[in-house]
């Protein structure tokens, strides 16, 4: 995989083009997704051509400076180590608070004691020092990460790729929320991931993150690890929040192996997902409202900062979920 910048171009000179290229970025978004965006249309119109306008910025980014085209080879793929042939042992659920349980605010608390109860699932809670029992990073990712670099939430994206690359499983999210068993038609593919639905903030990211099904010898899951892998080592920060996810979108674009294995992939929009909490947080709760959502999909997206999660109404279907 090779990096697209011309060799004859200095250091500073390659930093300057990137610069260059990230305003660029901006530049687009203001332009096309508010100066030109026209008032006429609704709320939602306007946002998604916002949206579009910010995705397509990205995307001539990353067509700059990277290249994923070329198919990996079996020797990219990890293997797993003798004591556990061909996958054998038992897969788990996956998860990371890096301040530790002991921090977590009470919906994240309630969301893991659900993952305990219901998933079916060995499940592992991982923080910063235990992290490094499980995975061993690139030295220039941890290193960036050490200085500041990397963003909390993208230094977990960059984690939970890789503790899916050497031991697959499921990754959650420490803020989703399972009502039930992960559904055995999900487990049994090699690779899944929801889709960014059309509903929600965000949809020009192509694909949700907080839930991932992989196997450890999953072609996508490989692809996209070498992907992140070469981002982070140019970059210094992130282009944009959602990086990871429109690495991915980049990578089943231009790796036509991949193309195909992510064509095979259920394509659920991520809407489902995201309803009891964000569309029936504050309302009073119901058993029967709440098991119809259940049904819907294995998990249910909730968060820790919003005044719904800091102070849920007495009664509500927020406050449930915490004492639950």
């Amino acid at each position: 995989m090779v990096f697209l910048s011309q060799p004859s171009v200095s250091c500073a000179q390659g930093g300057l083009k990137r610069a260059l290229a990230r305003w660029q970025v901006k530049v687009s978004g203001l332009l096309y997704g508010h100066l030109l965006n026209p008032l006429w249309m609704s709320r939602s119109q306007r946002r998604a051509r916002r949206e579009e306008a910010i995705k397509k910025a990205v995307q001539r980014y990353l067509d700059r400076y990277y290249d994923f085209s070329q198919p990996l080879q079996s020797s990219d793929f990890y293997h797993p180590a003798t004591g556990c042939p061909d996958g054998a042992c038992p897969e788990k659920l996956w998860t990371i608070w890096l301040q530790g349980e002991t921090q977590m605010p009470p919906v994240v608390r309630a969301c893991i004691r659900s993952m305990r109860e219901n998933s079916g699932l060995e499940v592992v809670v991982l923080d910063e020092a235990w992290l490094k029992e499980f995975i061993t990073l690139p030295a220039f990712i941890q290193e960036k990460w050490e200085k500041g670099l990397i963003r909390p939430a993208h230094y977990a994206d960059i984690c939970r790729i890789e503790l899916l690359y050497r031991y697959g499983g499921v990754w959650c999210d420490a803020t989703d929320y399972i009502p039930g068993p992960i559904p055995d038609e999900v487990m049994q593919e090699d690779f899944f991931v929801f889709l960014s639905g059309e509903k929600l903030f965000g949809a020009y990211s192509f694909i949700q993150n907080c839930f991932i099904r992989a196997r450890c010898d999953s072609y996508l899951l490989a692809a996209w690890r070498r992907a992140v892998h070469i981002y982070w080592a140019q970059e210094n920060s992130a282009v944009d929040y959602f990086i990871h996810q429109l690495l991915f979108n980049k990578v089943v674009a231009d790796d036509s192996r991949a193309a195909q294995a992510f064509a095979r992939m259920p394509h659920l929009p991520q809407d489902p997902t995201h309803e009891l909490w964000y569309l029936h947080g504050y309302e009073p709760w119901d058993e029967t409202t709440a098991q119809t959502i259940f049904a819907k999909a294995p998990f249910q997206k909730t968060e820790y900062k919003s005044p719904l999660a800091l102070h849920p109404p007495k009664g509500s279907i927020a406050e449930y979920l915490m004492q639950k």
